[in-house]
């Protein structure tokens, strides 16, 4: 699944617990290929601002292929995000940044308590008929 019931909590705990300052999420895969789109709903249940540059779209493989790059090829005491906007990206010029309307949130919110009550039912009902 794209999303699931713990990302708030994660988010809260690097936000609130470990201080942790995120100005954007940044966002590669498939799903990104349509402009706008997943990138908005992913905003809105991250409730945080997520950009996508131009070769969002190429997956899963290129971002664990940029990570592997990462590990071997970093400076010493060289960051994650410093490697990514200085050697990765720094010649993509088409990084686009999008932050969620408030209704989408709002959506995205009640969604994802519905979502989570869903849960407490579908247990039930497999108590009752498994």
């Amino acid at each position: 699944a794209f999303f699931n019931d713990k990302m708030d909590e994660v988010i809260d705990i690097l936000t609130e617990k470990e201080n942790v300052v995120i100005d954007e999420m940044l966002a590669h895969g498939g799903v990104f290929n349509t402009k706008g789109v997943m990138q908005n709903v992913t905003s809105a249940a991250l409730d945080l601002p997520v950009a996508v540059y131009g070769s969002a779209g190429e997956g899963g493989a290129r971002g664990i292929a940029i990570l592997a790059s990462y590990v071997v090829n970093k400076e010493k005491d060289e960051s994650l995000d410093n490697y990514l906007t200085e050697k990765v990206f720094a010649k993509t010029h088409s990084k686009e940044v999008v932050r969620a309307k408030k209704e989408l949130k709002e959506g995205f919110d009640k969604f994802l308590d519905r979502y989570k009550k869903a849960i407490e039912v579908q247990k039930i009902a497999e108590e009752v008929y498994l």
